[in-house]
């Protein structure tokens, strides 16, 4: 491990401590803090996926860490957020190539969201990419809308978005009656989270899909509490957009590691 990758996991670890992961803002000594669980934060030393085709070692280390930080608002009516997500790929099991960082995707995210506990609205505008050169760069912006609906025992989400503008740089185009495929045709037009609460056991589901090319993805993971901020799980994912640079590659691929501050 060089000098980079370990710092990348350095900050990976300290963003996603109890002092940063507080859901309503507060550390367990109720000291004020800023940063806030935006998406799910996770290592994950063993990401299978099963036959694939490209060459590549079929099992990598796979992390992620998202972070939010409310920037003007009153949580009572409207507050205006922004986060960061960044996903990254890692062959450390590829001792030949010298372990390489396969892909990063970076997602910084801007929006508004409502008040209410049960039921809210975030109105936003997100950009992704992957920040490589041609011929493999990935790119999107988009505005989207999303609806949260929570209870104890059911957390909902249904986001919907239209696509400002992608780049797909010189990768080629999988064609369909002469129709260049972009990524919302693999990424889908929308995105379902559902997750159930069943006291330290969480079942989580996310559903994409585009009802014109009938592309999308499935993930599901099942995690475990065993204390304040750490939880195994196990995850199941099938389809498209699993990375940027695969977007338009369906993978099944196989999980385990442990979800930080679920």
């Amino acid at each position: 491990m060089n000098k980079k990758q370990f710092g990348c996991l350095l900050i990976f670890i300290f963003l996603n401590t109890p002092l940063f992961s507080q859901q309503d803002g507060t550390t367990d000594r109720g000291r004020t803090v800023n940063f806030l669980n935006h998406k799910h934060n996770f290592i994950s030393p063993l990401g299978y996926v099963h036959k694939l085709k490209n060459g590549r070692n079929d099992t990598e280390f796979i992390f992620q860490f998202s972070i939010k930080l409310p920037v003007i608002g009153n949580p009572e009516k409207t507050v205006l957020f922004a986060a960061y997500t960044q996903k990254s790929f890692w062959q450390v099991y590829s001792a030949k190539e010298s372990r390489p960082f396969r892909e990063h995707n970076y997602n910084p995210d801007v929006f508004l969201k409502s008040a209410g506990k049960n039921f809210n609205v975030d109105l936003g505008i997100e950009h992704e990419s992957n920040g490589k050169s041609e011929p493999n760069s990935r790119a999107y912006n988009r505005s989207y809308l999303k609806l949260n609906l929570n209870t104890a025992l059911v957390k909902t989400s249904l986001k919907g978005w239209l696509t400002l503008s992608e780049e797909q740089a010189l990768a080629p185009y999988y064609k369909d009656m002469g129709k260049e495929r972009s990524i919302d045709d693999y990424y889908g037009n929308f995105e379902l989270e559902i997750t159930w609460f069943m006291g330290k056991v969480h079942f989580y589901n996310l559903a994409r899909y585009n009802h014109k090319t009938k592309y999308g993805a499935y993930k599901g993971n099942c995690s475990i509490a065993t204390n304040s901020w750490i939880a195994p799980f196990v995850e199941y994912f099938k389809g498209y957009g699993d990375s940027l640079i695969d977007y338009n590659h369906s993978i099944e691929r196989y999980t385990l590691g442990i979800i930080i501050s679920r």
